[in-house]
């Protein structure tokens, strides 16, 4: 366009960008699309010459005439090809149908508003897609349980909720007290407690729950896992146990007891309503199942020890097991859908009778930890080897007298 310049002076300005427009796609166009090197030239001189006969004839129109001048290169003679049919109209191709980019907006959400186009085969030829597995995927055990352990840990959450909500609960024997002063908790009995009369469960705030915990007060939750027969199973985990078509898995429960807002400054006890005086925001906790103190073998010793002997000291408080069923029912395809996930959640109760105004209290067994290894880098190796030698070295004779 740049050779015909003069050729173009007197078109009308919007005509005239048209025309370049239409020259650049045309060309670019018929330059992607084809498909030898030997043949490019005279393919831009087809798919351009509808508009170079454009041009001659608006410059053969002029007054006075003008001549379109001479091309650049010898190789750009459109005397000696003929009109492309398929440039007459700009972007069409009927062999392969050309899209244009368009510009992809998005509302306030984040959601686009509009797509790309997409050109659909009438007749159904070229290449339809490559079928995919997605039957075999869904049968494996690895699809299966891609969402396993989020589910395992809801319907904790669901049983944990159930007990939460129980209003039998605030009718348990206990009191909470807590000592500023030595900032700690300890759970005492309102009443005689008979053997096996307390439920305490561990109720926790979302979050709390873990497939692996190193927590020393952590408190462990059984679920038991029913694999349905046409499942692939996969290399159990170290944590599963159980038959062929029974699995049991074990989470963990961190304790969850976090005091009410401004608990730390003048006693609310001293204004006589300890409820009133307190700042509820409603993320506090405070289940009596984790303000019951945990204490070793030797720590009970020693506090037994240094307390009054008026009130003895003793372990009076384990964990039993109590079996939730958490089911969803629904209707999928015309059929039932069910899922039945049971979870074994720890309940402490008393094993022995408590006496009134005496402190709750289980034991506690440190996890065994294996020796730590000390992990060494290629310098402190090095730095051995001599060290190594010199041990070995034989000793001298004894001096000569």
């Amino acid at each position: 366009m740049v050779t015909c310049q003069p050729a173009v002076a007197g078109m009308q300005p919007q005509r005239k960008s048209a025309l370049e427009a239409n020259v650049s796609f045309v060309a670019a166009d018929a330059f992607i699309t084809c498909v030898s090197d030997q043949t490019i030239k005279v393919t831009l001189l087809e798919a351009t010459k509808k508009f170079y006969e454009d041009v001659k004839a608006h410059a053969a129109g002029q007054v006075p005439p003008i001549d379109c001048p001479a091309a650049r290169d010898i190789w750009i003679d459109f005397t000696a090809v003929a009109v492309n049919a398929e440039a007459q109209q700009v972007g069409n191709s009927p062999s392969a149908p050309k899209l244009l980019p368009k510009l992809i907006t998005y509302d306030e959400h984040g959601a686009p508003r509009n797509a790309q186009d997409a050109i659909v085969s009438e007749d159904g030829g070229g290449d339809n897609g490559t079928k995919l597995p997605w039957r075999e995927w869904h049968l494996s055990a690895v699809a299966q349980a891609n969402d396993e352990v989020a589910a395992e840990i809801a319907a904790i959450t669901v049983a944990l909720r159930t007990l939460h909500a129980n209003p039998r609960l605030r009718q348990m024997p206990v009191d909470v007290l807590f000592n500023k002063a030595s900032n700690t908790k300890r759970v005492v009995a309102t009443s005689r407690i008979e053997p096996n009369a307390l439920e305490l469960p561990p109720c926790v705030r979302s979050g709390k729950i873990f497939p692996i915990s190193t927590h020393p007060y952590r408190v462990p939750v059984v679920v038991k896992r029913v694999a349905a027969a046409h499942r692939i199973h996969n290399k159990k985990s170290a944590g599963d146990s159980g038959g062929d078509n029974e699995q049991t898995v074990t989470y963990f429960v961190v304790p969850d007891f976090k005091l009410p807002s401004g608990f730390d400054a003048e006693s609310p006890a001293d204004t006589g309503d300890t409820a009133a005086a307190l700042k509820w925001t409603g993320d506090e906790s405070m289940h009596p199942f984790w303000a019951v103190q945990r204490l070793t073998q030797p720590e009970l010793q020693r506090k037994a020890a240094d307390g009054p002997r008026s009130r003895s000291l003793a372990f009076n408080a384990e964990l039993v097991k109590r079996e939730f069923n958490v089911v969803a029912v629904g209707k999928y395809n015309n059929e039932s859908a069910t899922i039945t996930i049971q979870v074994l959640v720890p309940i402490m109760t008393n094993r022995i009778a408590i006496e009134q105004g005496h402190q709750l209290i289980m034991e506690h067994v440190p996890a065994v930890t294996g020796k730590k290894r000390t992990e060494k880098t290629w310098k402190d190796k090095a730095a051995a080897k001599p060290a190594a030698k010199a041990k070995t070295k034989p000793s001298a004779g004894p001096p000569e007298v």
